[in-house]
């Protein structure tokens, strides 16, 4: 009798890529969009309803593009579709992030 593959858990709240990859949590892979999103243009504006993973999104456009975390790319994005097949624009540019939920209002 052979046991069960381990469950991987529902992330909730996790905005980091990094955290994400690196912990067993059940993952939708969406790099395949990052070719899609070059092809688009310059100008994007990402609308969906709350918890609907904008910000981890963003945060694996942050460790797809960042020329700091190049020697983090095969660790990282293992096993997703643009590991297999990345694009010339891979870890090229300086990012600069903000994190603006971290400012109290008022």
């Amino acid at each position: 009798m052979t046991e069960a593959p381990e469950l991987k858990s529902i992330p909730y709240g996790i905005a980091d890529f990094k955290d994400f990859s690196e912990s067993n949590l059940y993952y939708v892979d969406k790099t395949r969009f990052i070719r899609n999103i070059e092809k688009k243009g310059k100008f994007l504006f990402f609308i969906r309803p709350r918890r609907f993973g904008k910000s981890l999104f963003l945060s694996m456009l942050e460790y797809y593009y960042d020329i700091q975390r190049k020697d983090q790319f095969d660790s990282l994005f293992k096993g997703t579709d643009i590991h297999q097949n990345p694009t010339k624009e891979k870890n090229k540019y300086l990012v600069l992030s903000f994190n603006f939920s971290a400012v109290a209002p008022g």
